[in-house]
C-alpha cells in the first residue's frame, strides 16, 4: 500500500526514513538489541544501505521491542 501511494505521490527515498539512532548505543545483555534504538547489530549495520522496504519493516519492529527492554 504505502508503495502504491508513494508511486502515486514521489518516490519515497531511503534516507527520507530516518535512522532511529538515539546515540545510546549499547547493546543489552540479555536480548539482542540496541537498549538505545532497540536494533540487533545486524539491522544497525545494515541500515546505511537498506532499501524503504527494509527501513520500515525494521522501524516497524522497534517500538515493541523498545517496550520489551523496558521490562527486563
Amino acid at each position: 500500500m504505502l508503495t502504491m501511494l508513494a508511486a502515486m505521490n514521489h518516490q519515497i527515498q531511503p534516507d527520507e526514513i530516518a535512522s532511529p539512532c538515539t546515540g545510546k548505543c549499547t547493546m543489552h545483555d540479555a536480548l539482542p538489541w540496541c537498549t538505545g534504538c532497540g536494533r540487533t547489530l545486524e539491522e544497525i549495520a545494515a541500515w546505511p544501505e537498506a532499501d524503504e522496504e527494509l527501513r520500515l519493516v525494521i522501524t516497524k519492529t522497534l517500538p515493541r521491542r523498545m517496550r520489551m527492554l523496558g521490562a527486563v
